[in-house]
Formats: structure tokens, C-alpha cells, sequence
């Protein structure tokens, strides 16, 4: 009985170290200083963890995507994912957000050249710059950009948008 309850005071002892665990490699951290941590969500799928995400702003929360600001996302598998597989849910969220098939196809093509094979703990993490680049990091090595100023928006609308499937994680990365 006393070793149950001497776990439960540890476990309840470390949770908001838990909670505030941080997903975004450190040293992308330390090279885009101006972000700040906004929420963090785990994405389930038939009851499979696929991974968690955070959601960082240059603000300290998102104002309908102010272009001026920079952001970023990272997400940390919990699962072995193909490329193919990202491209494919991507497509599925532009497409069920509406977004032009034309500047979908495009993108898509782009990312096929910049994304890998993702294993399970490796973090993929997306930022936004000042110029509206799109950069993306495999753990802290660089692996691509986009230059289009649609691009980054477009793919954080597939969690943040109004009417995104997500929206349950949605609101844990708004930090509402």
C-alpha cells in the first residue's frame, strides 16, 4: 500500500515536468530564440499514438496567422512513417481544406524531394521565417525549403484552420 501511494506522489511530482516537456530539438530552439513554446497535442489514430505536436510563435499566440511573425511546428512520430504515407495525409487535409489542386500538386512534388522515411522518435519540425520561407528540419539537420509565401500557412492550416480535422489538437496548440 505505501510503495502504491509513495508512486502516485512521484508520478503526480512529475507530471507538470511532463507536461512541460519540449519536442523541438534544442538547438532549433536556440536558432530561432524568438519563438515561444504556444501548445502541445497528442495525435491518436484507432487508438495509435502517431505522434505529438507543439505549435511556437515569435507572438504570444496566433492572431489569424500574422505574416510578420515567424512559426513553428514540430512533430514527434511514435511511429515508423513513410513518405509516401505524409504525402498522401497531406493531400487528404488540402484537399478536404479546399486548398487549389494546381498549388497542391506543386507542393506536393516539392516535399517528395525534402521529406524521408520518418522512424519512430525522430521529430520533423517546420518553421516559417520572417520572408515566409518554409524550412524543415529532420531532428536539427536542415533537409529543405519552400519559397512560396502560400506554402507555410497553407500547410499549418491542416491543424490550425477553422475547419481542420483536428480539432481537438487544434485548440491544445492554440494553448486554448
Amino acid at each position: 500500500m505505501r510503495t502504491s501511494l509513495n508512486l502516485c506522489i512521484f508520478f503526480l511530482y512529475m507530471l507538470p515536468c511532463i507536461a512541460s516537456a519540449t519536442i523541438m530539438p534544442k538547438s532549433l530552439q536556440e536558432k530561432w530564440s524568438e519563438l515561444n513554446k504556444l501548445g502541445i497535442a497528442e495525435y491518436s489514430k484507432f487508438g495509435f499514438d502517431l505522434y505529438d505536436a507543439e505549435l511556437w510563435a515569435s507572438s504570444d499566440k496566433v492572431d489569424a496567422l500574422n505574416k510578420q511573425n515567424v512559426y513553428g511546428l514540430s512533430l514527434k512520430y511514435k511511429r515508423n512513417i513513410k513518405q509516401e504515407q505524409l504525402l498522401k495525409a497531406t493531400a487528404k487535409q488540402w484537399r478536404r481544406l479546399q486548398l487549389d489542386a494546381t498549388l497542391s500538386k506543386s507542393w506536393l512534388a516539392q516535399l517528395e524531394s525534402i521529406w524521408p522515411d520518418i522512424k519512430k522518435g525522430h521529430t520533423l519540425s517546420f518553421v516559417i521565417d520572417t520572408q515566409n520561407n518554409s524550412l524543415f528540419y529532420l531532428g536539427d539537420r536542415y533537409l529543405g525549403e519552400i519559397n512560396d509565401h502560400r506554402f507555410g500557412f497553407a500547410f499549418l492550416d491542416i491543424w490550425l484552420h477553422e475547419q481542420s480535422q483536428f480539432k481537438k489538437q487544434r485548440q491544445q496548440l492554440l494553448g486554448s
